[in-house]
């Protein structure tokens, strides 16, 4: 029931493309005062600034462990975005200090100061492929990859558990140069677009004004940890309190309030912790410590930036570990203990 109850609403929402027609339909360009909900991150879009002679407008994020409202004051700054509203492009002005990796051959590097990449680009035709970027959700790194518009696409929706087995929920989406409704009078288009990277495959939506099915930010569902739910949009709401609900939040008891953290049962409130993997960029061996005096039992999980796992184990810290067989790339660790998490992350060359 719930797969049906699921599907019924995405599709109202996402899949309603007749009701209104292509003479009604106008590029929507991102907003300020706009609220994107992303499991239990929110953005919020305020105030604008100038970055190099052009006008963007800021991006903030807040994050909790349990259902809030969005809170400028409690929120931390993430960037700014810049609509070319001509081009049906959206540019992110990415501040100083955040890591980019670029994938096959695998490169990065640190920005010294706010950089300016191409996340979306609403003028693609069917078939078009763009080098774009995005977000990895948690932490402030920017990967780049190569996406294309494509007619079909398998839409990863998320899982829950049942209680005998974990329960995946697809969506399939038809392009249909589609036009969906939004707000009262108003509609914009969303298009199905699959990363080419040779490292993933992924399918998801992206929606002008809007975003992407995965967040704001984001262009891939980042599996958070072995327990815990990917990344995915679940509410989006502006100024004018025109508002879409994604029904993707199905990882915890409720499906309206705009969160979700943790797979079944609500939010758990584990304490996050920083792992201290070293050396960094590794070549074979690194060594994962805990800041816990005493030896902490628990799982072990390492993936990479597509999602894929590397490793899992149960063990205990501090671990020694041969990565010398993992391809190069960027790697995120998640360490579960009974009632703690930790999470660190290491480049391997």
């Amino acid at each position: 029931m719930k797969n049906r109850l699921l599907c019924l609403f995405v599709l109202l929402l996402l899949c309603s493309g007749a009701v209104r027609g292509q003479e009604d339909y106008q590029y929507r360009p991102f907003e300020t005062g706009a609220v994107w909900s992303v499991n239990n991150f929110k953005f919020g879009s305020f105030g604008d600034t100038v970055i190099g002679g052009r006008e963007y407008v800021k991006l903030y994020r807040q994050e909790s462990d349990q259902n809030f409202s969005f809170d400028l004051s409690q929120a931390t700054y993430w960037g700014a975005f810049r609509n070319d509203t001509a081009g049906k492009k959206v540019y992110f002005a990415v501040p100083a200090g955040v890591h980019i990796y670029t994938m096959n051959p695998f490169s990065s590097y640190v920005t010294e100061s706010d950089t300016e990449l191409l996340f979306y680009d609403f003028s693609m035709a069917l078939g078009d492929t763009v080098t774009c970027h995005f977000f990895e959700e948690e932490k402030q790194n920017v990967i780049c990859t190569k996406v294309s518009r494509v007619s079909f696409g398998s839409i990863y929706a998320g899982y829950y558990q049942t209680p005998t087995h974990n329960q995946s929920v697809f969506l399939d989406f038809q392009d249909n140069d589609s036009i969906m409704p939004f707000g009262t009078d108003g509609s914009v288009k969303r298009m199905i677009v699959e990363d080419v990277s040779p490292s993933s495959s992924e399918t998801i939506l992206w929606i002008e004004g809007v975003g992407s099915s995965d967040g704001f930010v984001s262009h891939s569902a980042h599996y958070l940890a072995s327990d815990e739910c990917y990344t995915r949009l679940l509410c989006y709401c502006n100024n004018d309190n025109e508002c879409l609900q994604t029904g993707f939040d199905i990882t915890d008891n409720d499906s309206t309030d705009c969160f979700a953290h943790f797979i079944g049962g609500g939010v758990q409130n584990f304490e996050r912790l920083t792992l201290l993997v070293y050396p960094s960029p590794a070549c074979d061996i690194i060594r994962i410590e805990s800041s816990e005096p005493e030896s902490a039992a628990g799982t072990l999980t390492i993936w990479d930036v597509t999602g894929k796992q590397h490793y899992l184990s149960n063990t205990q810290l501090p671990q020694q570990l041969d990565a010398s067989s993992f391809p190069k790339g960027l790697y995120f660790i998640r360490f579960t203990s009974e009632r703690e998490n930790w999470s660190g992350k290491f480049i391997k060359l």
